[in-house]
């Protein structure tokens, strides 16, 4: 049997289960129940210095459904993109340790090779292998994420079942003033950095420099390690070995406006992170390490933002460099030196244009390449493979005299020719689908909103879930591609002070991909699950105001969801292994008297399944942070400074694999602005 290796672990009785999933619920209905009341009397906030983004609805057909982070205001702190990633409801974030340690981000009950990362609406994470590190990712030198659940716009053709996160590196805004950030805490974790803008004539430049390393050496209980009869129950704490990083960033992008209809973008970005990967007992003899190289280049023309006829031509380049080191054969399935490479090259085509008085068009034309080489300098075995992509989709769009109603149709196309080879095992193959996505929004009042949509997909299998080898997971040759469909229903309510957003999502899989891990080994496997069902439904509000002399900004949001196995058999009704069934995030701002800022965020997990029995079920996590800041203004410039700690209550939690997370963290941060400002991050 193929399971997540467990800790110690007994199961819930389902009573305390319907309990535990109506807590979060009756709570947060509380919470927006005395929001509302009492908005009406809500007066305007002090201008807050940083704390909780503002998450914008954007207005615009049809992203109805995207949420847009603004992270300028954590610029200022110790947290990574997988920390503010994971304070939202819909994300499920995995982790395997400390700071910069392997991630995976997916959405509403989706895997994360079911969902698509992109880098300024182009790919970032490759298709053909798969499983994409966001701990390898620095949350400074990005500008915003946008996070669509289940469905993307046509500019986004990459659209997979799980949605897609776009992460943009804009120069909007005062985010390229002269500025330098220093951070440091537990575990000797520190990162520093510095970003600069400067225009000259019409061009305008942006450049963010940045380094990073912690020792991770966080003390757990280690239920693996070697007998001792002075501690015949293994709860003695030990230091985490060998699971160290440290990470270099540089981002350079420019914008040039060539007349007022056209302009010419451009954006060269690369990191380099270095890290060892503890073995199971946490040895001190282990010596395995994995580098990763990120090189990303991209150039765009097109008409300017606004412009009734709209054309953008977009070219890119990404590779991906891994050095694994496995020498002594010290984790997963035998000694390996793997050196690979993985490259994606192509271009975007881009026409919008309107249809008389209330239709619009919409299309993008993406032809592309993906290669992938991999040699183990152990026994001289090389693996390779090529993905010839090409996605095209247009929208027929309409909307009423009134913009009160809009509706569009959306066609998806997609071909993949694949070829792969090591040594005598050679194959080919091709795929392609044709999906259709409907969408309809209905702007009931001012405030008020609704919208849906449905549609369907097709997911290939990545060359790493049918053949890969590497660390902790064979592949399965045998895996047949995911297929389904997905359907959102919401609703969004926007007023001075207040917003709020409810969503029910459902989806449908048949073959879908499940990555599962054997109890004994700690070895994951791919395998298709003949069929499985998403359900669930996410709630988010926000709400600024002041309580008496406090400026107030509190924001809720949760998800509840059910991700059954529908295949026969004695897998039929269990849960997905690895997902959640309920999530909360509660954050609150005070704005206290002498510009500080004292903040609270609370997160809760719970619901989760190692196992695809559901006989293993994992602890619920409930992990709080505190901090306090405060800007000082200096001559010609602002200097944010502040403290906070994660994980207050020292809460012991395992992720996916029995891979253990820090206790308590203390850390201190500090942004220097070259000029008089406050961080935007929570308007009132």
């Amino acid at each position: 049997m193929l399971d997540f290796a467990p800790g110690r672990h007994t199961a819930q009785p389902a009573a305390a289960r319907r309990t535990v999933l109506a807590i979060p619920c009756l709570f947060v209905g509380a919470w927006l129940a005395g929001a509302f009341i009492t908005t009406a009397s809500a007066q305007p906030s002090p201008a807050p210095t940083l704390a909780l983004p503002d998450v914008q609805i954007s207005d615009h057909a049809p992203d109805d459904d995207v949420v847009s982070i603004d992270t300028a205001a954590y610029r200022a702190r110790a947290i990574e993109l997988s920390d503010l990633l994971d304070q939202h409801a819909g994300l499920q974030v995995r982790r395997t340790g400390g700071f910069g340690s392997f991630t995976t981000v997916s959405i509403r009950g989706a895997s994360s090779q079911q969902t698509s990362v992109l880098l300024n609406g182009l790919p970032l994470a490759p298709t053909v292998v798969g499983g994409f590190n966001f701990g390898a990712l620095s949350l400074k030198d990005l500008s915003g994420v946008d996070i669509y659940a289940g469905r993307a716009p046509v500019d986004l053709a990459q659209g997979a079942p799980g949605g897609v996160i776009n992460l943009r590196s804009d120069l909007d805004g005062d985010g390229w003033a002269t500025s330098g950030y220093a951070s440091y805490g537990s575990a000797a974790t520190w990162q520093t950095g510095m970003r600069t803008g400067l225009t000259t004539g019409p061009v305008t430049h942006g450049v963010s420099l940045g380094t990073a390393a912690s020792d991770n050496d966080y003390s757990f209980v280690n239920p693996n390690r070697a007998f001792d009869p002075n501690d015949p129950d293994r709860q003695q704490e030990e230091p985490r070995r060998n699971a160290d990083v440290d990470r270099q960033q540089g981002l350079y992008v420019a914008q040039w406006t060539i007349n007022p209809d056209w302009t010419l973008g451009a954006l060269a970005q690369h990191s380099r992170q270095s890290q060892g990967l503890p073995d199971a007992r946490n040895s001190v003899a282990a010596r395995t390490r994995l580098t990763s190289r990120q090189t990303n280049v991209q150039m765009r023309v097109g008409t300017t933002p606004g412009r009734r006829r709209e054309h953008q031509v977009r070219g890119y380049w990404h590779r991906t460099r891994l050095d694994y080191d496995d020498r002594q054969d010290q984790l997963g399935v035998g000694a390996q030196l793997t050196h690979s490479i993985q490259d994606r090259w192509g271009m975007a085509l881009i026409h919008a244009r309107p249809l008389g008085t209330h239709w619009n068009w919409r299309a993008r034309l993406e032809p592309s390449r993906e290669t992938y080489t991999a040699t183990n300098q152990v026994d001289g075995r090389t693996t390779a493979g090529r993905r010839d992509h090409l996605d095209i989709a247009g929208r027929l769009g309409w909307r009423s005299s009134r913009d009160r109603w809009r509706a569009g149709i959306t066609l998806r196309h997609q071909r993949a020719d694949d070829r792969y080879e090591a040594g005598n095992n050679h194959r080919e193959g091709s795929s392609q689908s044709t999906r259709p996505q409907l969408d309809l929004g209905w702007q009931a009042t001012a405030q008020l909103r609704l919208y849906a949509h449905a549609g369907a997909h097709v997911r290939l299998p990545t060359f790493f879930e049918r053949y890969g080898d590497r660390g902790l997971f064979i592949g399965n040759a045998d895996l047949a591609a995911e297929q389904g469909r997905n359907l959102n229903l919401g609703l969004r309510w926007r007023q001075a002070g207040w917003s709020a957003q409810l969503e029910a999502y459902a989806s449908e899989l048949n073959d879908a991909i499940v990555t599962q891990y054997d109890v004994l080994s700690g070895i994951g496997r791919a395998e298709n699950v003949a069929g499985a069902t998403v359900r669930g439904i996410e709630l988010s509000s926000r709400w600024s105001g002041s309580l008496g002399w406090l400026g107030t900004t509190l924001q809720a949001r949760a998800a509840l969801q059910d991700t059954e196995n529908t295949t026969d058999g004695v897998l039929a009704g269990k849960q997905l292994p690895g997902r959640f069934s309920e999530k909360v995030f509660i954050g609150t701002t005070l704005w206290l008297p002498g510009r500080y800022e004292l903040f609270h965020e609370w997160i809760h997990v719970g619901g989760v399944f190692y196992d695809s029995l559901n006989s293993r079920p994992a602890p619920d996590q409930h992990e709080h942070t505190v901090g306090l800041r405060r800007p000082f203004v200096l001559a010609g410039s602002t200097l944010d400074a502040g403290i906070e700690i994660r994980n207050l209550t020292d809460e012991r939690a395992e992720e996916f694999n029995a891979q253990p997370r820090p206790g308590r963290q203390f850390f201190a941060s500090v942004e220097w602005t070259l000029h008089h400002r406050t961080t935007q991050g929570s308007h009132p």
